[in-house]
């Protein structure tokens, strides 16, 4: 709340306490100016209350949000670790079952040159 300043009985009562005229008159035009100067910076406290609500709430709504993304990012993480295991399953099958086939065509191959060698041994 602006209250006006009646710099004239100001500057008086600074002359009555000993001060020169003009310093008197310096210092309540002085006083004057600076209770009138940037007043419409100033808040009050129910504004600054209410600004610093508005605030906590961004927050809090801010806050909430980053929650929620990190919870869908873990679950998208997870959906990836396990489809990436079950590739990675899969592509091991197929290389045993590979490996196996390959084998098996190597033990009979090795078994069929085994039985001519001896069959042209006459044993």
């Amino acid at each position: 709340m602006n209250v006006p300043i009646d710099t004239l009985a100001f500057a008086k009562s600074f002359e009555d306490a000993g001060f020169g005229h003009d310093q008197a008159r310096v210092l309540a035009n002085a006083f004057g100016t600076a209770q009138t100067t940037g007043r419409e910076d100033l808040v009050t406290k129910d504004y600054l209350d209410a600004r610093l609500a508005e605030m906590k709430q961004a927050i809090a709504e801010s806050s909430s949000a980053m929650t929620r993304q990190l919870a869908d990012n873990a679950a998208m993480l997870t959906r990836q670790i396990a489809d990436n295991g079950r590739d990675i399953s899969g592509r091991l099958w197929s290389t045993v079952t590979i490996i196996a086939g390959v084998s098996t065509a190597i033990s009979a191959t090795i078994g069929a040159g085994v039985a001519l060698l001896l069959h042209a041994k006459g044993i």
